[in-house]
Parts: structure tokens; C-alpha cells; sequence
């Protein structure tokens, strides 16, 4: 377990270099939209899978709820709902660099378990296209189950629309 979030967070470092790197200053214009949905379209090939609807509170803070699967060849099959709190410190909801806490509710299924958790997360999200309704993210981070599970928070190529 210890050697995929290794993986992942490499993964991010790789993904998100290159794009602040392109940023000048760090603040960015405010984003029009409100909300966005999102999916990582290809994990349900692999059997894992996430789904988050994300909604603007400020112009540096968003609330997600969200939801994942992950089976068995990953880190033991569980599935989870979740609140997020986002903070996005360059001033722009819904792109950019964004981390925070989050909290939620999980069923890890080897183990007959039902229990909350809670963790920390960071990620990057681009919005693309004429009205910047497009939007690609990635993600990591970790949650603590109560019932002493470590759980990965993975967001790889989460694909959407914003609103």
C-alpha cells in the first residue's frame, strides 16, 4: 500500500509541475461557475471508480460530495461517501492548486466494517475550452478509517463539466 501512494503522489508532482509552472503571479481570474460533476471515466474498467459534484462557497473555498468503489486488487474492496472542504489559495474555485479536509462514511467489505473517517487531500483541476466549461483533475491524499483502516484517495484524469 505504502508503494502505490508512493506511485500516486509522483504522479501528481509529474502532473501538476509543468502547470504552475505556466501560472505567473499564483492568482488567477475568478472562475464564472458555480459547480462542477465529475468522474474518472476509465477506472470502472479496472474496478475503480469515483463521482463528485463540487460547489463554489467563496472564491477560495468549495465543498464535494463524493462517492468511489475500489475493489479488490487495489487496497482491499470498499466503498465510500464523502464531504470534502477545498481551499483553492490563488483565488480561483474550481482551478488550480486546491487541499483540505475531508470526512465521510465507508464500508470496507473483506472486513464486514461500516465507519467514518478522515483525511486530507490536494490536487490540481484545469478548466478548458472557450467558456472554461471543461474541466480535468488529479488528486491524492489519505484517509483514516476509525475502524484502523488507511484508505488512498486517489483522483487520476477525473473528467467534467462545470456550471
Amino acid at each position: 500500500m505504502r508503494r502505490a501512494l508512493v506511485v500516486c503522489g509522483l504522479l501528481l508532482v509529474v502532473a501538476v509541475a509543468p502547470a504552475a509552472a505556466q501560472v505567473s503571479g499564483g492568482t488567477r481570474h475568478p472562475v464564472p461557475h458555480q459547480q462542477q460533476i465529475t468522474a474518472n471515466p476509465l477506472g470502472p474498467m479496472v474496478g475503480w471508480g469515483n463521482a463528485e459534484y463540487e460547489r463554489k462557497l467563496a472564491e477560495t473555498w468549495s465543498i464535494a460530495l463524493g462517492g468511489s468503489y475500489v475493489s479488490r486488487e487495489f487496497f482491499g474492496e470498499y466503498a465510500s461517501a464523502v464531504a470534502a472542504l477545498r481551499f483553492y489559495p490563488q483565488g480561483a474555485v474550481l482551478t488550480g492548486f486546491y487541499f483540505g479536509p475531508r470526512f465521510g462514511f465507508f464500508r470496507i467489505y473483506e472486513d464486514h466494517e461500516h465507519s467514518l473517517g478522515a483525511g486530507f487531500e490536494l490536487g490540481y483541476a484545469w478548466l478548458l475550452g472557450a467558456s472554461r466549461h471543461f474541466s480535468i483533475g488529479v488528486g491524492a491524499g489519505a484517509t483514516h478509517v476509525f475502524t484502523g483502516h488507511g484508505l488512498p484517495v486517489l483522483r487520476l484524469v477525473n473528467l467534467g463539466w462545470a456550471f
